[in-house]
């Protein structure tokens, strides 16, 4: 188990390096007292927002937004992600599925919001954010996806996009979280992935009485135990991709014994699509169109015939057949029906 801790935050580490490496010249436009806490009203179309930032050093940003009608706040948001700055000298915060957010530096405690291309935005308005001296830092509430194990008496969480651990308090929902644990891990690993809303609050940590974000678990979501977690950047393709099965519906898949290999597909840009059951290999034709996917209709798919139990080849013949649309988020793949229903879940893995 620790040994798969480290090598997560190993490559956390060597993502941050990176980051630091290319823009080294770059970050000294930026203050070096950290957490730097960037905050000011930025105007939108039905609203003004509320912004606030927080910078880290090791390149984990939090962001608030609190739009403002009337005076009144009207709705709050919470992202977080990872942050760097680019040759142009812009910062920029990235979050899983969620578009790049630009920011000029003006000056060391100065930036100022740009359009979602990263370009100056043209008006009379202020988009500039300061760098306050007296915000506190966020505890964000957000909807987190990472890595939960409970060695040595203590519980802890990697949030999947940003690579950084977390301390879990035994409030709330935690035991929720801690029977779905339980029940999955395994040998191999005793981390499972789960999926919970939660709140990153600044709690004494138990070796000391220094604050350190540690999360507290509101509602536990799901747990998708034979995933693991993926580089924020990571972009894959829906064709040329092994795509391993892992949910159906909500479900884990599950396999009855060792034996039993893994189900998945593979689709080619020509628009033929092959896999296994994990009893059967099957092929066929499919028809793509931005996020459409479906089977083709003129022409039936076609499978061997050996019989076997306890797999999940019904289920998932019947989610290729039952298929419309289709969504990649990072490293994963999920299929929904026509009524935008979710059917199935993939993991991306790579071909060599």
């Amino acid at each position: 188990m620790r040994k798969y801790i480290a090598i997560i935050v190993l490559s956390f580490i060597m993502a941050t390096a990176a980051f630091a490496a290319k823009t080294q010249s770059n970050t000294e436009a930026l203050s070096s007292e950290y957490p730097l806490h960037f905050v000011g009203l930025i105007p939108a179309a039905d609203c003004t927002n509320k912004y606030q930032i927080d910078l880290f050093a090791n390149h984990v940003y939090f962001l608030r937004s609190v739009c403002i009608k009337e005076g009144e706040p009207n709705k709050q948001s919470d992202t977080i992600g990872i942050w760097q700055i680019d040759e142009q000298k812009r910062v920029v915060l990235r979050r899983a599925n969620e578009s790049e957010k630009f920011f000029r530096i003006i000056n060391a405690n100065t930036i100022e919001a740009m359009d979602l291309k990263g370009k100056r935005i043209i008006s009379s308005l202020d988009y500039t954010l300061q760098n306050s001296q007296t915000a506190h830092t966020l505890e964000p509430k957000v909807l987190m996806r990472g890595m939960y194990s409970y060695v040595a008496n203590r519980a802890s969480f990697i949030e999947c996009s940003t690579g950084m651990q977390f301390n879990v308090a035994f409030t709330e929902d935690y035991k929720t979280l801690e029977r779905v644990y339980i029940q999955n891990k395994n040998a191999k690993s005793e981390a499972i992935q789960v999926e919970i809303e939660a709140q990153i609050l600044l709690k004494e940590g138990t070796d000391s009485k220094e604050k350190v974000p540690t999360v507290v678990v509101k509602k536990f979501i799901k747990s998708s135990p034979k995933e693991l977690c993926q580089p924020l950047k990571l972009q894959v393709t829906l064709a040329n991709t092994y795509w391993k099965l892992t949910m159906l519906g909500d479900k884990a898949v599950q396999y009855a014994n060792k034996e039993n290999k893994e189900a998945f597909m593979f689709l080619r840009e020509s628009g033929e699509i092959k896999g296994y059951t994990g009893c059967n290999s099957f092929g066929g034709i499919f028809e793509q169109s931005t996020e459409k996917l479906a089977l083709s209709k003129d022409k039936p798919m076609l499978m061997t015939k050996r019989f076997c139990e306890k797999t999940p080849e019904a289920a998932f013949i019947g989610v290729l057949n039952a298929m419309q649309s289709y969504k990649i988020n990072g490293k994963y793949l999920e299929l929904f029906d026509k009524e935008n229903k979710t059917l199935a879940r993939f993991e991306s893995l790579y071909l060599y």
